[in-house]
């Protein structure tokens, strides 16, 4: 039987040190969970103690989300948020050679083509790290479910549209009066 690739663990925390972890996880734009497996998987791949190519994976994605929440905040800061956020920081990131450089490298491939293996996992995850960084949530319908953007010819084909009101400010917007 293979082995999982993910193994799931649980840690007791002081509370003083949770506190302190959600508070640096606030300031990068995770959720302390995130910021926990980021800090620690950062630093296995320095370790020298896992095959190096794993090693250069988990730097890669750690350096490509990074650059990508740096990007939405300069983006967000020059007010550029509208609900296809997500769909423009991929198409600044793109046009910065160095950064698409650096995302066809952690995905494995052309961050155009179809099919690159690497591009789905990563992708799922910057849109989350993106929404994150500049406080968005995901817009929702009258029934409440997330809507959803959808594009050809892009290194993201699917997007949540974004809303930087909560769920429930946008279900009595989208009820009327």
């Amino acid at each position: 039987m293979a082995q999982p690739k993910e193994i799931k663990i649980s840690i007791r925390l002081s509370r003083e040190v949770h506190d302190a972890l959600a508070a640096q996880a606030a300031k990068k734009g995770f959720e302390p969970g995130d910021h926990i497996r980021r800090t620690l998987e950062k630093r296995a791949a320095k370790s020298g103690l896992m095959p190096a190519p794993e090693a250069e994976r988990i730097r890669l994605h750690w350096e490509v989300v990074e650059r990508f929440q740096t990007l939405a905040r300069a983006i967000d800061a020059e007010g550029g948020f509208d609900a296809h956020f997500t769909l423009n920081v991929f198409r600044r990131a793109m046009a910065d050679p160095a950064l698409r450089t650096l995302y066809e490298r952690a995905i494995g491939g052309d961050a155009f083509a179809a099919g690159v293996a690497g591009k789905s996992p990563l992708n799922m995850y910057l849109g989350f790290y993106v929404r994150h960084a500049v406080g968005a949530h995901p817009k929702i319908d009258a029934f409440g479910k997330p809507q959803r953007g959808q594009v050809r010819g892009e290194p993201v084909q699917s997007y949540q549209l974004l809303s930087k009101l909560d769920a429930e400010r946008q279900r009595a917007i989208s009820a009327g009066p």
